[in-house]
């Protein structure tokens, strides 16, 4: 019996714990799988030792500093088909161990990444393709981002110019 009590609060930690996040094991890993949530915000109740966490298809369209910070084992994260325009600076400081950042799909504004992403120095995948804005047919000067400091970094996908219509 007290087997049963443990799996049932269990459950319902996991519930409310994650957001309603799909929380699993995966190769002795756990990954947060917190898609079409319509998430407004990025949720700081998942499990601590989370190396996985998916984001896509959201409606999150401001990470604010710090929010990443109790996520230290993350290596994976996720965040494509969102409404992002603004990442602050300071964003994923406390993400050493990050391998793979795919944030396509968005409203960024990539100019700022080389201080956004200063801190990823183990970081081997980037994606931040389809972030080029437009505001009123006017589209913004891009500056294209230093990536100097990301030795490890083996694929990079980005937009190079902004797609024109006749």
């Amino acid at each position: 019996m007290p087997t049963l009590v443990y799996l049932i609060i269990s459950l319902i930690k996991v519930t409310v714990y994650a957001h309603n996040c799909r929380i699993t094991r995966q190769d002795n890993q756990t990954i947060a799988d917190c898609t079409r949530l319509k998430l407004n915000d990025v949720p700081t109740d998942l499990p601590l030792d989370i190396a996985g966490l998916d984001l896509s298809y959201n409606q999150i369209s401001m990470i604010q500093n710090d929010v990443f910070d109790s996520f230290s084992n993350l290596t994976t994260l996720t965040m494509d088909f969102n409404n992002l325009h603004t990442i602050y600076g300071d964003v994923f400081k406390g993400l050493k161990q990050l391998r793979w950042l795919s944030m396509n799909h968005n409203h960024l504004n990539i100019s700022s990444f080389d201080i956004v992403l200063r801190p990823l120095l183990r970081l081997q995948h980037l994606d931040i393709r389809y972030n080029i804005n437009k505001t009123l047919n006017k589209v913004e000067p891009m500056v294209y981002p230093y990536f100097g400091n990301l030795t490890y970094l083996t694929n990079l996908y980005m937009d190079l110019a902004q797609k024109t219509t006749p």
